[in-house]
């Protein structure tokens, strides 16, 4: 399905109803699909939009130039977007969605410009099967917003993807949640990327959480700058302001938390006025990683005390130019 392709408009209204998009391969919602075409959709009020079924794709803001409008998806107070999360009612396939991919593109291709709103109370972006993840800045500029008590449930997050891409992730408020969650095929823990290739930032205010759990998965955690040509910054401030990682301890074993601050790359985190970032116990914490990388760790409570980075168990600064 699609919303404004080949420089047409094409908007979304779903208010306490329901837009279902099925199929056993390649099941997806585009908003803005070409050049100087945009699509704009609204979830709100018990309104639901579910994609289901393998390689499930929804991507805000495709294609473009400089002079393209800007996507828009806005999952506001009750309104629900999931991928491949099977309820009771659902017997499409006749068993659950383990198998099934499900990726969230916002800024898709270079040009593309899109921004995914998730704001007030049970307004929830939400993915589930075995590789999932949300593409902030895939390749182009990309923006999601959560606040007002907004939650947002992946397996990956990265913001900046490939070289040339903005990513912008803010997080604000009390109640306001991404919760970064599961073990892929291949061992990994969840993680979030800030500047994979391209730029990104993260900025969490007002009480807002990142939780950041590898569920037995390997070193779950995130990167602020993650490879060669990317820069990253993270800013935490505020009090309740927070990022957990959990890595490792269940049945499933698995190794400890990691953050990398950079990694290849250039980046910079700050923990401000109450702020807080805790790395798992047993966890590791890079400051300049890789050679010719740099990384950055600022702790502030100029105003209100209580800013705290907790490294876990090994911390390695970047050293020190003689």
């Amino acid at each position: 399905m699609s919303l404004g392709r080949d420089g047409a408009i094409g908007n979304l209204l779903v208010d306490g109803g329901r837009l279902s998009i099925r199929s056993a391969l390649d099941p997806s919602l585009r908003l803005g699909r070409h050049a100087d075409s945009q699509g704009t959709a609204t979830v709100q009020n018990g309104g639901h939009i579910d994609i289901l079924g393998s390689e499930a794709f929804l991507a805000v803001g495709i294609a473009g130039d400089s002079g393209t409008p800007l996507s828009l998806l806005n999952i506001l107070a009750g309104g629900r977007v999931t991928l491949n999360r099977l309820g009771e009612e659902d017997d499409l396939f006749g068993s659950n969605t383990d198998l099934h991919n499900a990726t969230v593109s916002i800024g898709h291709e270079s040009g593309g410009r899109g921004e995914i709103n998730v704001s007030g109370a049970g307004a929830e972006l939400e993915l589930e099967g075995l590789d999932n993840r949300i593409q902030v800045g895939h390749e182009g500029l990309g923006i999601l917003g959560v606040s007002q008590g907004g939650y947002v449930e992946t397996s990956l997050l990265q913001i900046g993807r490939l070289a040339g891409s903005e990513g912008f992730v803010t997080l604000n408020g009390s109640g306001s949640e991404i919760h970064v969650t599961g073990r892929f095929p291949d061992g990994d823990g969840a993680f979030v990327q800030v500047g994979r290739n391209g730029e990104g930032s993260l900025v969490i205010t007002e009480g807002g959480l990142l939780s950041i759990d590898g569920e037995g998965g390997d070193y779950p955690g995130f990167s602020v700058g993650s490879n060669v040509g990317s820069s990253g910054s993270v800013a935490v401030s505020g009090a309740g302001s927070l990022i957990t990682v959990a890595g490792g301890g269940d049945a499933l074993g698995g190794g400890a938390g990691y953050i990398a601050i950079g990694s290849g790359g250039s980046g910079s985190v700050s923990v401000s006025e109450g702020g807080q970032i805790i790395n798992d116990a047993d966890g590791y914490t890079f400051v300049g990683r890789d050679a010719g990388s740099v990384g950055n760790l600022l702790i502030i409570s100029s105003d209100t005390p209580g800013a705290r980075f907790d490294a876990g168990e090994v911390m390695v600064p970047s050293p020190v130019p003689s």
